[in-house]
């Protein structure tokens, strides 16, 4: 009982409602709704965020508050904690939105879990057994993927939400989940946090050559340095992916290392495409105010055109892309183009509302491997 009473010791149950048996749940969220006839319970999925760390406990129960504002789900909250005593505890919730007339409207509930002993079996049979029937599961895995994450959890699941920036080894990692894609019951669809931040650079990128005269410079690009902000090295490399492949350049292993990558045109032309990464450290920086990227510059050649992407900020605390054209024989052109949200918030809900088969990053993973072995 010792090791049981440590393990809820360690995380902070404050924001996680009211605690109640394993097998009171269902009827305790029965009598809340009961209860009020004022308001509506809703959901669309089964969202899972699932964590073996303790202390991201108040912080995902905010996510899944600020989650249900835009996506009505039934969000279920694990936190594993392996060894010691078996012994479960559960917490439930619900997450109101308010109507206009300041009364609860609709609203999403939370069932929060604190697995103690835990192992693959009952971080599997726990969400099973308290998923809404016939919904999609969408399950948000935190930090490093363990021995739980096995075949039999995986083959339940449709989108797969992980964060490579957390990860120590990205390479193994990824050749893990690409080996269980390719098992019978796997048909998850994963999304990488960190792939998702580069969707807005990506498209400013495309901007850049929206003009015909920018256009005709593509073909001559020879060099691209993309700075990125500390602690987010893997979104530069998925940028990298993504230039490579649109620029159809094929890696040249022996001639990359570190942090700058040497590509060759694969039509055989014998041109070669170097990319090259560097971190700039910014110690006020926060996930939610600083881009992942903080510059992308593009050349092609010394007497060709060049495109640069620059975060910069208005000076009243509002940041957005400058985006500017220097093509040999024009007059310079620019754009500015809004920065979004970069909390998880923003990029798990972009996730939810895009939905798709993510075939990008499906098509990118091959060459983020090979980037990662370098």
């Amino acid at each position: 009982m010792k090791k049981e009473a440590d393990c809820l010791a360690k995380i902070d149950t404050e924001s996680l409602g009211k605690e109640v048996p394993v097998k009171r749940i269902d009827s305790e969220l029965r009598e809340f709704f009961a209860s009020d006839t004022g308001i509506a319970r809703a959901s669309l999925m089964n969202l899972a965020i699932y964590s073996e760390s303790v202390d991201r406990v108040a912080r995902n129960t905010e996510l899944i508050q600020e989650l249900t504002r835009e996506h009505a789900c039934r969000a279920l909250l694990i936190v594993s904690q392996p060894g010691g005593e078996r012994a479960v505890h559960s917490w439930v919730q619900a997450h109101c939105n308010i109507g206009s007339g300041g009364e609860k409207a609709v609203c999403s509930e939370q069932v929060s879990f604190l697995l103690c002993g835990s192992s693959a079996d009952m971080v599997r049979n726990i969400v099973f057994a308290h998923l809404d029937a016939d919904l999609p599961l969408i399950f948000w895995w935190q930090g490093e993927l363990s021995e739980v994450f096995e075949e039999r959890l995986y083959s339940r699941i449709g989108r797969l939400i992980v964060d490579s920036r957390q990860w120590a080894d990205p390479a193994a990692q990824f050749l893990r989940l690409s080996m269980a894609a390719q098992s019978d019951g796997a048909e998850y669809i994963v999304h990488d946090l960190a792939f998702t931040q580069s969707n807005q650079l990506r498209e400013a990128v495309a901007l850049c050559f929206d003009e015909p005269a920018a256009l005709g410079e593509v073909d001559a690009l020879s060099k691209a340095e993309i700075c990125y902000s500390s602690g987010h090295r893997m979104t530069a490399v998925w940028l990298t992916a993504w230039l490579a492949n649109r620029l159809n350049m094929e890696l040249r292993p022996g001639q990359s290392s570190g942090d700058v990558y040497t590509f060759e045109r694969s039509s055989g032309r014998n041109e070669v495409f170097q990319i090259s990464l560097e971190e700039d450290v910014d110690p006020e920086a926060t996930d939610c105010k600083t881009p992942p990227i903080v510059r992308v510059n593009l050349s092609a050649g010394e007497h060709g055109g060049r495109f640069d992407i620059i975060r910069s900020d208005d000076g009243q605390g509002e940041a957005y892309w400058s985006l500017k054209r220097a093509i040999p024989g024009r007059a310079q052109t620019s754009d500015l183009w809004p920065i979004r949200s970069f909390g998880d918030v923003g990029l798990v809900g972009e996730i939810l509302m895009r939905a798709g088969r993510n075939r990008m990053m499906d098509e990118l993973l091959p060459q983020v491997r090979a980037l990662l072995t370098l």
